[in-house]
């Protein structure tokens, strides 16, 4: 009786992974994610094995298609924490601006600073191959999520935020001297009890404006008071109900450091509702220059540039897509410091002489401007 041999079977060619493909040549997924896209970061001898491997199994991911279509799918997806926050509603216009001249559309999502609903859009984008991610993170929560897409080939450009151990471009506005010069700025109008409600601790950004903060009252001989630095999402309810907590202390602050504009109007919503005085009673300055009242501009802030954030991660990405494997960057752009009324100033910024309160800039990244 004649023995039958055995035979591997072949899998079918759409059954097939990346994870199959790695496994057959002995190297990790990423690897194999740069012999489909004909990065030079490979060895001949690896390239060579992954060659075979995905000969023998029969693999034709997705992108390879494309690339010998010469199409892609011509689509980006742009995840942000909060679509409320005027300041992303700004990136989004920079980043729709460039990718639609390049022909692409944006598959736009929103976490609302929720690490389960990020892992969930991420993980549909990257089952749907899009060709690229502009992800402004919750936080570190994020890690995972995004190595995943790297290591499917998927390009991925932050803005706004870092994410702890992801090596990929990052588009920020400046924070820690915007931050210094704001604290600073309420120093030079007198305020020793000064505090700072830093929005979400697991944001990059908010630790960076919590860092400015607290060196610039150490740089002019004061301990920061661990009792007058609060956080929470960067929402107004919570800067309504962190202000309300720091005004009815009987030691209370007169002044506080919003990490973005919607904390500080909930911070003088809560001023208004015990019957205090913003700029009189209680000096407000924040981040992001946003109002929402008619008239002239109230609120001293630094005004970061959102639209150009939007518009450089966009840039960012093309050059990914186009090829570009030089190492990540990480840009950080200028942000302007305008002195309003909110921190007791008059309207032309004139109660402070700005030479005198701030003196040379501690670090490069911020403008100073009165209105």
């Amino acid at each position: 009786m004649t023995k039958k041999r055995r035979t591997r079977s072949r899998p079918l060619p759409g059954l097939v992974t990346a994870a199959q493909v790695a496994e057959r040549a002995g190297v990790s997924k990423m690897t194999v994610s740069r012999v489909v896209n004909g990065s030079k970061r490979v060895t001949d001898e690896t390239r060579r094995a992954v060659k075979t491997a995905i000969k023998e199994l029969g693999f034709v991911p997705s992108q390879l298609a494309r690339r010998l279509t010469g199409r892609r799918l011509g689509v980006v997806a742009l995840l942000v924490p909060d679509l409320a926050n005027p300041f992303f509603t700004q990136v989004i216009h920079g980043c729709e601006d460039v990718m639609r001249d390049a022909g692409f559309t944006i598959l736009l999502g929103n976490s609302g600073e929720a690490p389960h609903r990020e892992k969930s859009f991420l993980e549909t984008v990257g089952a749907l191959q899009v060709d690229g991610v502009i992800l402004g993170a919750t936080g570190d929560a994020a890690t995972a999520a995004v190595q995943r897409l790297q290591r499917a080939g998927i390009a991925v450009v932050l803005i706004d935020r870092s994410v702890a151990d992801v090596d990929a471009d990052l588009v920020v506005g400046a924070a820690v001297t915007p931050a210094y010069l704001l604290t600073q700025h309420l120093l030079g109008h007198g305020h020793r009890r000064i505090a700072m409600v830093g929005g979400s601790p697991e944001a990059s950004t908010s630790r960076d404006r919590i860092r400015g903060y607290r060196d610039a009252l150490r740089d002019h001989g004061i301990e920061p008071d661990e009792r007058l630095i609060m956080g929470g999402a960067f929402t107004r309810e919570v800067g309504k109900t962190t202000g309300a907590a720091l005004l009815v202390a009987p030691d209370r602050p007169t002044a506080i450091v919003a990490a973005n504009s919607l904390l500080a109007f909930g911070v003088i919503d809560a001023a208004l509702d015990l019957d205090l005085r913003v700029a009189k009673d209680l000096a407000v300055v924040s981040f992001d220059d946003v109002e929402v009242t008619a008239g002239r501009p109230f609120l001293t802030c630094a005004d970061q540039p959102a639209e150009e954030v939007g518009r450089i991660a966009a840039v960012r990405l093309l050059k990914r897509l186009n090829g570009d494997e030089s190492p990540a960057e990480t840009i950080v752009l200028d942000t302007q410091v305008r002195i309003r009324a909110s921190c007791g100033c008059d309207p032309g910024g004139r109660s402070t002489d700005p030479s005198a309160a701030f003196g040379e800039n501690p670090a490069t990244g911020s403008q100073l401007a009165g209105e």
